[in-house]
């Protein structure tokens, strides 16, 4: 498959740090503790860059800053005498990072939340059966009732671009400055769902926030059926 356009400025570093260390893209996916075809999906286009914890993996692996690695921005080292380089702090957590077909596929799709208001409220009805399965990372392994939304628009980016799927945990309790899934049941008794940050709870209202364009949205309490937390990337891994 041929290299992906936004990522060939990507795809050139990794391939420059793997050839002055001497390192195949399997032997660096495997010392990372990732999957062994991970880096090599990303040089042929087959998968995005690295994003959380593993973003961190491949620069400490690649022997480079995680700015350089991810935006090209500085050396890839600081040659400085004395100079510390971030992937240098960095200390890899002591765990496997399970493969994807470790991870069974039961993690339901109930709905795909959207953004801007409209006639609707710019969301999804939640009833009904599941519209697919993904599979379920290991921190949602025996919480039955996680699910997954995908987000339909923008109004959420660039945390949440379009397409992207939200994993929902929803035990995990919630504080202002989450992102959450939000279910408000309208006058006919559908029940929509948003993919908002929350801002406060008052006694009246529930007040969340949109970044595109930036707005606050305000919920009357005694609509709301629940409000759930989305796991961050960091959460994803256990952490």
């Amino acid at each position: 498959m041929a290299e992906a356009t936004g990522n060939a400025p990507l795809i050139e570093r990794i391939k420059a740090r793997l050839g002055a260390l001497g390192l195949s893209a399997n032997a660096a996916s495997e010392a990372a503790g990732l999957e062994r075809t991970y880096i090599r999906n990303i040089l042929n286009g087959r998968s995005r860059g690295p994003r959380g914890e593993n973003a961190v993996r491949l620069a400490k692996v690649l022997d480079c800053s995680l700015e350089w690695l991810l935006g090209g921005e500085g050396e890839a080292l600081d040659t400085r005498p004395g100079a510390e380089n971030p992937a240098d702090d960095i200390v890899l957590a002591d765990h496997r990072v399970p493969a994807r077909s470790e991870m069974p596929r039961d993690l339901p799709v109930l709905g795909a939340a959207a953004g801007a208001r409209s006639e609707t409220e710019g969301a999804v009805v939640m009833g009904g059966g599941p519209v697919e399965f993904l599979r379920r990372p290991s921190v949602l392994q025996g919480v039955s009732d996680a699910y997954v939304v995908y987000i339909v628009n923008d109004s959420m980016e660039p945390a949440f671009p379009h397409g992207e799927a939200a994993c929902v945990h929803p035990h995990r309790p919630v504080k202002p400055g989450d992102n959450v899934v939000i279910q408000v049941r309208d006058e006919t008794g559908d029940i929509y769902a948003y993919v908002k940050v929350l801002v406060r709870r008052t006694d009246a209202d529930v007040v969340c926030r949109q970044h595109n364009p930036a707005r606050e949205i305000s919920f009357p309490r005694s609509s709301v059926v629940s409000i759930h937390k989305i796991l961050s990337v960091s959460e994803l891994i256990g952490f």
